[in-house]
């Protein structure tokens, strides 16, 4: 199923992990809607942090229309924030975890 009409997708704190993140990786990879995403309180680590990047920013089926991914509370090391930043043009933002304790 094609979406044509879906541009912004939240998800926060669902136990999403890095086996979960392929399947969100798939679904990113050739649309051409989705504009934003929120991936809050999840525990998808660096592993999913970098499937995630790929989506956007590797192959001819990348998602190239994704203005921003929005992270924070993932597990995600600094090193891999960095990496993931890089590799995405600064399409995806990390927010810094002392801001989101309230979640």
């Amino acid at each position: 199923m094609k979406n044509t009409t879906l541009h912004t997708v939240c998800i926060q704190r669902s136990g999403l992990t890095a086996n979960g993140v392929k399947d969100i990786a798939l679904l990113l990879r050739g649309n051409s809607k989705l504009g934003l995403m929120w991936l809050l309180a999840n525990n998808f680590g660096d592993a999913g942090a970098i499937i995630l990047a790929d989506a956007l920013s590797e192959g001819s089926d990348a998602n190239t229309t994704m203005h921003r991914m929005m992270l924070g509370l993932n597990n995600v090391s600094n090193e891999c924030r960095d990496k993931c930043i890089q590799k995405t043009n600064g399409r995806m933002i990390f927010i810094p975890d002392e801001h989101l304790q309230h979640l």
